[in-house]
């Protein structure tokens, strides 16, 4: 077999490593290189969404073992959490692979290089809402204001992280006015939640903490099925929201060719 020979920049000395990093990046178009830092500054997301997950799994390993041994509130808690950190982590790829970060465009880093800090000041209040649910396993009945003042933060997050990204790519199919209500719905239902150790409602603080928990999922539910289908202007839509429809099995199903 031939010897093949290297190639330049296998060949070279380098006296540091930025020089190497730079003869690298030398060899791709400047679009590729952009593709590739955007890639490596996604994964370290992923990672962070990746600790996140897996904080929860241990610190309610006893919740997770044992859930029928569990109050129902650290469950709902832990459902409502999770379906939000999923479906964030759904609509941020979704978004990132339509707008990677420009981290290597001159007249726009500085703004992209926010919206990865706010990406990662996103799934930092995921960790805190994990930690701020964590009384509940051995009380339903603990407090969860802290826990529910971390949805309008994170719906002002999503806005900011919004704006950068359309001052670095220009306008875009979303609105931030579907942003703007559910994160004032957010702050209402966390005010009201405040409030009720004050009142009637201080009688049981467990089934308090459930119904709280439940309207936080219903909204977040509901925000999410609105979003997922702002890019698609041609769904159906009744009063200007999508108009949901039941999944059908019948299409998964397909008959066989005779003799087959």
């Amino acid at each position: 077999m031939g010897v093949h020979p290297e190639s330049p920049h296998a060949a070279a000395d380098f006296d540091n490593e930025q020089s190497e990093i730079a003869s690298t990046l030398d060899r791709a178009t400047a679009e590729e290189a952009e593709v590739h830092t955007s890639g490596h500054l996604v994964r370290m997301i992923d990672f962070f969404f990746a600790l996140v997950l897996g904080q929860g799994i241990l610190r309610y390993h006893q919740v997770v073992t044992a859930p029928f041994q569990s109050n129902g509130v650290v469950i709902l808690a832990l459902v409502t959490i999770y379906y939000t950190v999923i479906r964030s982590f759904v609509a941020w790829h979704t978004a990132i692979e339509q707008r990677r970060y420009r981290i290597n465009t001159t007249d726009v880093r500085t703004i992209e290089l926010w919206r990865l800090y706010i990406d990662a000041l996103i799934v930092a209040v995921y960790a805190y809402m994990v930690l701020c649910a964590e009384p509940l396993i051995n009380d339903g009945g603990a407090s969860i204001e802290a826990l529910l003042w971390g949805f309008p933060l994170l719906f002002l997050l999503y806005l900011a992280w919004g704006l950068l990204r359309r001052a670095a790519w220009g306008p875009d199919e979303f609105e931030f006015d579907f942003l703007i209500l559910f994160g004032g719905l957010y702050a209402f239902v966390a005010e009201i939640y405040s409030l009720a150790p004050y009142g009637l409602l201080e009688r049981d603080r467990s089934t308090v903490n459930g119904i709280f928990l439940s309207i936080c999922l219903l909204l977040m539910f509901l925000y999410r099925y609105i979003n997922f289908w702002q890019g698609y202007p041609d769904k159906p839509r009744w009063l200007g929201l999508p108009k949901p429809r039941i999944p059908s099995l019948g299409t998964l199903v397909q008959t066989e060719p005779d003799g087959q």
